[in-house]
């Protein structure tokens, strides 16, 4: 009989560890969130914008406007997507969390020295 006890406990021991290391490899680095302001980011780039045109309303300033807010409406989302990669985790939006849990990175700060440059 205590041969039989030694094999559950075994067999119980290493069933445990394996659950916890599919746990702390698998599972959490999967559900890691990260969350952008993205409105933030761009009322910032408003602010900016209207900052720069108001001093100066100029044809080629005008221009100049445009053409940056063109490259700045094509920036955004594919810096969004850059941050996905580099963080490796899932990157939403600040209006759609409805609840705050530990470990959810705010990673508007990085969004918005990549696309305020």
């Amino acid at each position: 009989m205590p041969p039989l006890i030694a094999t559950i406990a075994v067999c119980l021991a290493s069933t445990i560890v394996g659950i916890a290391a599919y746990d702390r490899v698998v599972v959490r680095p999967a559900t890691a969130i990260g969350i952008v302001d993205a409105v933030q980011v761009y009322r910032e780039k408003e602010a900016q914008l209207v900052k720069a045109l108001s001093a100066s309303a100029g044809e080629g300033e005008r221009a100049r406007a445009a053409s940056e807010i063109q490259r700045f409406a094509e920036r955004l989302p594919s810096e969004m997507a850059r941050l996905a990669q580099d963080c490796a985790c899932l990157v939403v939006d600040r209006s759609v969390v409805v609840g705050m849990r530990p470990g959810v990175r705010d990673l508007t700060p990085m969004l918005r020295e990549r696309v305020l440059r």
